[in-house]
């Protein structure tokens, strides 16, 4: 997956969250995640997702 994009009327309902869980439940492996600086949202998303 190179990017991850989730419209404004679906943030904050476990979208992302779930598409993510979903991407690498079926393909196992190491992953590498990047954000920039700038973009707090998803620095946020990231920082719940690895520690839920």
């Amino acid at each position: 997956m190179h990017e991850i994009f989730v419209l404004k009327s679906f943030r904050g309902k476990g979208v992302a969250f779930s598409a993510v869980s979903k991407i690498m439940e079926m393909y196992k492996g190491k992953y590498r995640v990047e954000q920039l600086k700038e973009n707090t949202s998803a620095i946020k998303f990231w920082k719940r997702f690895y520690h839920s």
